[in-house]
């Protein structure tokens, strides 16, 4: 008798742990439950990218098959040119600035590389702008930023 209510204690006990780091992980998650419902799932990039100042053709877009899945605070972004992702990482929303802005931070030869970028989500229409080093300012490259990239991507259902 002793030890079933030894295992039960034991049981509430494990449950009261998991709820509250539960809680604690919900609140260090996503500040913005909106933005990230708004976020989540799979993008493909579609016309309108650019990079070093010129819009890429669509069939270009469409050779390199970008595609974005947000699962939470985890991105993966692929390509045409495997099945597995290019980029994994963890992003941070802050959609009270204007534009909106959202940190990529990935491993790159086994470094840290946190990405800055702006954003625009307009019903199934991202607009990502993506640096290194600075954040973008505004939805446009340069040709003479060469890690300044501007996607627009759409939802696929």
């Amino acid at each position: 008798m002793r030890l079933l209510v030894l295992t039960a204690a034991s049981v509430c006990l494990a449950n009261l742990a998991g709820s509250l780091s539960y809680a604690q992980n919900k609140a260090d998650g996503p500040k913005d439950n909106e933005e990230w419902t708004r976020l989540f799932g799979n993008w493909v990039a579609i016309k309108g990218g650019a990079y070093r100042g010129v819009e890429e053709p669509e069939k270009d877009v469409a050779k390199a098959g970008h595609r974005l899945v947000f699962n939470g605070e985890v991105l993966s972004w692929y390509t045409a040119l495997k099945t597995d992702p290019i980029l994994k990482g963890t992003i941070k929303l802050d959609p009270s600035q204007t534009p909106k802005a959202l940190d990529l931070t990935f491993q790159r030869g086994g470094e840290a590389v946190v990405a800055l970028c702006i954003y625009e989500l307009n019903n199934e229409t991202l607009k990502l702008c993506y640096d290194e080093g600075t954040r973008p300012t505004e939805f446009k490259t340069r040709a003479d930023a060469p890690n300044l990239k501007l996607y627009v991507f759409k939802r696929k259902n």
